[in-house]
């Protein structure tokens, strides 16, 4: 074996014993709470995985890492990145010398292995790590927020380090695993071609200057996979402070948002809120369950209004508040990289004075409005055509089975619900691939920019095909008792499908696959080498696993329950007994399905749930007009008020419709949306940031007077108190080399 290779075996025998070392002084530190027989058999896998590592013949490198130069304790985070097995070594090697360069010669500083995969698998894989001082390096790149020793959020600084809270050197547990990750997928995905006209290796895939490289690759087929790997001793933690104990409202935010990062532990924060508030919801469904037609229809009503508003107003300030707790309710999206899609000229950014690609904005309002709001406008217009095409099909569906009553006709009273079910499941996937190609066609330079404008054309869409039916329902056949089946119908249907859906369908597959890759991998195993490929299991078992995008379809599943029990509250009140009970299984079956059954998703920075706050508004705006115009509709509130003319009826509703409207709004200007105690500590920061700057100009000025100082003495501004004293600080002096003057 040549020098490169144990270089390398080197690299990868000391990263296994700090992991080893690192699990089993945690495993001492925790032996009360971690004493159970799969702990047991986790710590025998990680010994033999250790072994494994050490084991000749598995690891080859083509880019060579001098293992004395790393210490390997502060070895963190790590990434793995699938090869195609037709990508050319010339290609793998330039990959790897940029993933390995120094940033100033546009590479990512980071440390990269290239693995080759058990025998019987085709291709490789690139392990991706960093040291920790490369981590911190990145965290004052991106602007992080770590609390100082005073406990004040700031902003990290590698050359303060020693001033935050819980640093000392060597201390990889400063970043939380989400951190670290982020910092390695940034470094990552801000590679981008310079000088390179072609990918190397491969002359027909072209490069120009600020084209990002990983999208290049994975846009050409040369790169399969990226995702990072899960920490089997982090993970079996949380699974035993989150869906391992018999808990619904309180979920472990602090460890989910260190694991997984602020996206997913605010998607799980709203959903805990959102279950209390079902439940007050369903409580007072009950108390009024007894009430006379329409006056329930009226209370149900009103108490949906007041309850949506409440509900949103406190989880924005709950919002505001973790968001300020975890560093993201600050950070300027000026300050964020572009993400990895963005594409434009090789230029300086004006803001942070980076090289980065630059697209004009004209530009890209222009694709939006001539392009992407034609596109959405001509979809809702075919959406609603086949809502009312359905409805004609069903009409004279059931006229036929009234005329003919048989056997036959009663089955063809359920074709047009399958055609309609058909042709929406196949519209509903048509629209979201050209949805997400409009969106990444308006080149947005932010990746929550690109999510935002992504979400809000699949909301519009989604809100017509799936309440559409139930309006024309509603206000056009005004058929109450058919539009209460529905709703019915949809959210039991809905519940129990989307759960064997999402997550038992997905488990059932992860374990036939997890059984067929060990079986496999006994049989090519060598008898003299039985730990051979072991050291590979682990990424092929996570490779094999479904990757989880993002928390788009969980968001839609909780916005299309809030729209079924707040759009029609007063003819099916019921809806929210429905929701309760479907969030109470969705807590832990999400939970379940990030743990077990997904791939581990990159963490993704947030301060909110994003555009989702928004659209929940306005559905609650909306529902007061629809529940106010149901209410008009209804035969029992007519009954009620038989002895009044209709029109006076209808204008006091209207009247009664804009109250509620105003009293929404007044009920949310009222609320507000920043907890007290967090606006306070945020003029704190403020000041603390003005008068650091402040201290920052004197200091600078001095500097620059004192070099003047030297050329023309004077004894009275001798001191830099003296200096201040004088009122001196907020003058702009000039520099030595023009102080030729003074003399």
């Amino acid at each position: 074996m040549g020098g490169n290779e144990t270089s390398d075996l080197e690299w990868l025998k000391s990263s296994s014993r700090r992991t080893h070392s690192s699990i089993t002084n945690s495993w001492k530190k925790d032996s009360e709470a971690l004493q159970t027989e799969e702990l047991t058999k986790l710590r025998a896998a990680v010994s033999e995985l250790a072994e494994a590592t050490a084991t000749a013949g598995i690891v080859e490198s083509h880019s060579p890492l001098p293992a004395a130069d790393i210490d390997f304790q502060e070895i963190l985070a790590l990434v793995v990145i699938e090869l195609n097995p037709r990508i050319q070594r010339e290609t793998e090697n330039w990959l790897l010398g940029r993933i390995l360069g120094s940033r100033e010669e546009g590479g990512a500083d980071l440390l990269a292995k290239v693995v080759s995969r058990s025998e019987g698998m085709e291709g490789t894989v690139v392990l991706v790590a960093a040291t920790l001082d490369r981590l911190l390096e990145g965290a004052e790149e991106m602007g992080l927020l770590k609390e100082d020793l005073a406990g004040t959020p700031k902003v990290f600084s590698y050359a303060e380090r020693h001033s935050f809270l819980n640093f000392r050197e060597g201390n990889g547990g400063f970043l939380t695993s989400a951190e670290a990750l982020h910092i390695v997928k940034h470094a990552l995905d801000n590679l981008r071609a310079d000088t390179e006209e072609h990918v190397p290796g491969e002359p027909a895939d072209q490069l120009y200057p600020g084209k990002s490289i990983f999208r290049k690759l994975i846009a050409s087929h040369l790169l399969r996979e990226m995702y990072p790997l899960h920490d089997p001793l982090l993970l079996k933690e949380l699974e035993g402070k989150w869906y391992g104990r018999l808990q619904v409202f309180r979920q472990p935010l602090k460890d989910i948002r260190a694991y997984f990062g602020e996206s997913v532990a605010f998607y799980f924060a709203f959903l805990s809120c959102f279950t209390r508030a079902l439940l007050l919801r369903s409580v007072a469904y009950l108390l009024f369950y007894f009430s006379p037609g329409a006056l329930r229809f009226c209370l149900s009503a009103l108490t949906n209004i007041m309850w949506s508003t409440l509900f949103l107003e406190s989880w924005k300030r709950k919002s505001n508040a973790l968001a300020f707790q975890w560093g993201t309710l600050q950070k300027e999206e000026e300050m964020e990289a572009p993400r990895m899609g963005f594409r434009g000229s090789l230029g300086v950014s004006p803001i942070t004075g980076l090289k980065e690609p630059i697209f004009p904005s004209r530009e890209r309002y222009r694709r939006i409005f001539l392009g992407s709001l034609p596109f959405v406008l001509a979809n809702l217009l075919i959406s609603a055509n086949i809502a009312i095409i359905y409805r004609h099909l069903d009409s004279l569906a059931d006229d036929f089975d009234l005329y003919s009553q048989s056997a036959f006709s009663r089955a063809v009273t359920f074709v047009p619900e399958v055609i309609h079910t058909v042709v929406l499941v196949a519209q509903n996937k048509v629209y979201r691939n050209l949805a997400k190609d409009f969106t990444e066609w308006e080149n947005h330079r932010l990746a929550s920019e690109h999510q935002n404008f992504l979400v809000a054309k699949l909301l519009v869409f989604y809100f017509v095909n799936s309440f559409g039916v139930h309006f024309y329902t509603a206000f056009c056949v005004q058929d109450l008792d058919k539009l209460l089946e529905n709703i019915t119908a949809q959210l039991i249907t809905k519940q129990a499908i989307g759960q064997v859906k999402e997550t038992i369908l997905p488990y059932l597959g992860t374990l036939w696959r997890e059984q067929l890759l060990k079986s496999t991998q006994e049989l090519n195993e060598e008898p003299s080498s039985p730990l051979r490929s072991l050291a590979l299991l682990h990424i092929q078992l996570e490779g094999t696993k479904d990757p989880y995008e993002s928390e788009f379809e969980d968001y839609l599943e909780l916005f299309m329950m809030f729209g079924y029990m707040t759009l029609f509250s007063s003819v099916c009140p019921q809806a929210a007994i429905w929701c309760l009970l479907n969030n109470l299984t969705e807590i832990r079956f999400d939970a379940f399905k990030l743990c077990k059954v997904m791939r581990r998703p990159f963490p993704v920075p947030a301060a909110g749930i994003g555009v989702w706050q928004l659209a929940f508004e306005c559905l609650g705006t909306v529902a007061i007009v629809t529940n106010c115009a149901l209410v008009w509709i209804s035969p029992e509130f007519h009954s009620f008020f038989r002895d009044y003319p209709s029109t006076h009826i209808l204008i006091a509703l209207v009247a009664c419709e804009h109250l509620f409207l105003l009293l929404k709004s007044t009920v949310a200007f009222i609320i507000a949306d920043v907890p007290e105690e967090i606006r306070m500590k945020l003029l704190k920061m403020e000041f603390q940031y003005r008068q650091a700057r402040k201290l920052q100009t004197e200091k600078q000025g001095w500097q620059e007077y004192q070099q003047c100082y030297d050329l023309q003495p004077s004894t009275a501004m001798a001191s830099e108190s003296g200096y201040r004293t004088a009122g001196l600080a907020n003058r702009v002096h000039p520099s030595r080399s023009d102080c030729i003057q003074c003399i």
